[in-house]
C-alpha cells in the first residue's frame, strides 16, 4: 500500500562490539589489539556525526511515512519547532559526551594497561556505555548522554585511581631507593610499569634499582678506607659511585668530607717537607712544598710565614749561585745560557747591578756572533755594499767585545780576511753574441756587446740577457778573488 510506513531495522549499537568482546573472553593477560580498538571506536564517531538531524525524527515522534513511488507530490509532515530545538540540543549533548567518553577510554586502554588492575570497573563502565548506544540507536538521546555521562565519569574515575597507584609506587620506590632497599624499589618501579608501560621516569628508576647491590658494596669499599685514612682510595669509591648512579643519595656529602680529611692530610705532609727543605738548605724545594701548601688553603698562615722566612734565608744564596753559574757559562762562551741566568736573576731583584750588566754583556755577544757567522757562512753575500757595512761594524764591535775567548777570536780573524778579500775589485769578462741587452745586478745596464770587463767587488750577482723575439736568459754568478769570465746570450726563440 502506498500510505503504509516503511519498517526501519535497529542498526548495531556503535560499542556493541565491546560487549560481545566481553562475552567471548574476559581474559586479560590476552588484550584486544590497540588498532582494532581505535578503528571501531572511531567508526562509532563515524557514525554518530554523520547522521544529520535534519535526517531523524524528534525523539518520541513517529517516523514519516515513506513517500509512495508513484506519488512525487506527498508532503512530508513539519516537527513543531520546539520538538526540533529540544531534539538539536539532546543529540549536541550526546555526541559531546561520546567524545570524551572515547578519548579517556582510548587513554586506559593504550597508555595505563586497564585490564591488569582495573578489569571489573573497566568492564562496568563499559556495560554501561553500551547502554548509551542502544539508547542512541533508540533516538532517546537525553538517555544516551545520561548513560555516556556516568561511563565517561566511571572511566574518568579509573583513570585517577591509575595515576594514584602509579604515583604512589613512583614515590615508594623511590624512598627505597634512597633507603638503599634494592628488592622493595624493583617491586615498586616494576609495578608503576605495569600501569604505564613505557614511562621514561618508571624504567629509569629501574635501572637504578639493579644498579643498587653495586652502589652498596661500594658505599662499604668507600667506608673501610675512610676509617683507614686511605682518603685517596675513599674517593676513588665515591667517584665510582657517581659515574654509575649520579642519583646516588649523600654520595656527594660523603665526598666532600672525605676530600676535606685529604686535604688536610696533604697539607700537613707538605708542610712538613717544607720546613725539612729549608732547614737543609733547599730552599727551591721548601719554596714548592709552601707554595702547594697555599693552593690546598690559600689563608694557610704557617705556609706564608714559612715562605716569608724561605724568601729572606734563601734569596741571598740563589742570588749567588746564579752568579757563579752565569760566568761558568759565560768563559764558555755560552752566551744564550749565560743570559738566560742573568734574567732569572733580575726577576727575583731587577736593580741587582751584575745581572742587569751581565745580561747587556751577553746579549752583546750573541749579536755581534751570529752576524760573523753568518758572513763566515756565505762569504758571497759581501757583494752587497748594506752586508758588507753591516759585516764590517760587527767586527769592529767584536774586537771590543770581553772576555773574549778563543771561539770569537776565531771569528774575528776569518772574517777580517774575508772582508780584506771582498774589499778589493777584481775583473769579470763577460762575453756575449752583440745582441742581448744584458743587466748586471748592482750595477745596471750594460748594453749589447760580445765582450766586456766589469771591476767588481768580489761577492755573488745576477746577470739577465734579453732580445726580442727571444726568451730571457738568467744566471747567477759568484765573483771570486781571482779572475773571472762568464758568457751569457740569448738562444731559445720565441714563436711569434
Amino acid at each position: 500500500m502506498a500510505n503504509q510506513p516503511i519498517i526501519i531495522q535497529p542498526a548495531r549499537p556503535p560499542l556493541s562490539h565491546l560487549g560481545e568482546t566481553r562475552r567471548g573472553s574476559s581474559n586479560w593477560s590476552r588484550p584486544l589489539l590497540l588498532s582494532g580498538l581505535a578503528i571501531v571506536l572511531l567508526s562509532a564517531l563515524v557514525w554518530v556525526f554523520t547522521v544529520t538531524p535534519a535526517s531523524r525524527p524528534a525523539a518520541g515522534t513517529p517516523a514519516a511515512p515513506a513517500t509512495s513511488p508513484t506519488s512525487d507530490t506527498a508532503t512530508p509532515p513539519q516537527r513543531a519547532p520546539f520538538a526540533d530545538l529540544e531534539y538539536e540540543r539532546q543529540l549536541a549533548a550526546a555526541k559531546e559526551k561520546l567524545e570524551t567518553l572515547v578519548e579517556t577510554q582510548i587513554a586506559l586502554k593504550e597508555a595505563m594497561q586497564v585490564g591488569i588492575w582495573g578489569e571489573a570497573d573497566y568492564e562496568a563502565a563499559m556495560a554501561r556505555a553500551t547502554e548509551g548506544d542502544v539508547a542512541f540507536q533508540a533516538k532517546r538521546y537525553e538517555q544516551a548522554y545520561i548513560a555516556y555521562d556516568e561511563a565517561a565519569a566511571a572511566f574518568a574515575a579509573l583513570k585517577a585511581r591509575g595515576e594514584t597507584l602509579f604515583n604512589g609506587h613512583m614515590e615508594r620506590g623511590q624512598t627505597a631507593l634512597d633507603e638503599r632497599n634494592a628488592v622493595v624499589a624493583t617491586q615498586e618501579f616494576q609495578a608503576a610499569l605495569v600501569i604505564r608501560a613505557d614511562d621514561a621516569d618508571a624504567l629509569a628508576g629501574l635501572a637504578r634499582a639493579k644498579l643498587l647491590p653495586e652502589i652498596i658494596e661500594l658505599m662499604r669499599q668507600a667506608t673501610n678506607h675512610e676509617l683507614a685514612g686511605r682518603w685517596s682510595e675513599a674517593l676513588a669509591a665515591y667517584d665510582t659511585i657517581v659515574q654509575r648512579d649520579p642519583l646516588t643519595v649523600g654520595v656527594a656529602e660523603l665526598r666532600a668530607k672525605v676530600g676535606s680529611a685529604n686535604t688536610r692530610d696533604a697539607i700537613k705532609s707538605a708542610l712538613g717537607r717544607g720546613f725539612a727543605a729549608m732547614k737543609a738548605g733547599q730552599f727551591d724545594q721548601a719554596r714548592s712544598a709552601f707554595n702547594r701548601v697555599l693552593a690546598l688553603d690559600p689563608g694557610n698562615a704557617v705556609a706564608t710565614g714559612a715562605l716569608a722566612q724561605v724568601s729572606n734565608q734563601g734569596e741571598v744564596n740563589r742570588i749567588r749561585d746564579a752568579e757563579e753559574r752565569a760566568l761558568a757559562a759565560e768563559a764558555r762562551e755560552d752566551w744564550k745560557a749565560a743570559e738566560k741566568i742573568y734574567a732569572d736573576v733580575l726577576a727575583i731583584d731587577s736593580a741587582i747591578d751584575f745581572a742587569r750588566v751581565g745580561a747587556q754583556r751577553a746579549q752583546a755577544h750573541q749579536r755581534v756572533t751570529t752576524v760573523l757567522e753568518k758572513v763566515r757562512a756565505e762569504p758571497q753575500k759581501l757583494s752587497s755594499p748594506k752586508l758588507f757595512s753591516e759585516a764590517t761594524e760587527a767586527l769592529a764591535e767584536a774586537r771590543t767585545l770581553q772576555p773574549g775567548g778563543t771561539r770569537l777570536a776565531g771569528h774575528i780573524e776569518a772574517v777580517a780576511g774575508l772582508l780584506q778579500q771582498y774589499t778589493e775589485p777584481v775583473d769579470l769578462v763577460i762575453t756575449s753574441d752583440g745582441k742581448t741587452d744584458i743587466v748586471l745586478s748592482s750595477v745596471g745596464r750594460l748594453g749589447t756587446f760580445a765582450t766586456r770587463t766589469v771591476n767588481l767587488r768580489p761577492g755573488e750577482y745576477t746577470l739577465v740577457g734579453s732580445q726580442q723575439g727571444c726568451r730571457d736568459v738568467r744566471k747567477n754568478i759568484i765573483v771570486g778573488p781571482s779572475s773571472n769570465t762568464v758568457t751569457i746570450a740569448c738562444s731559445e726563440t720565441v714563436s711569434q
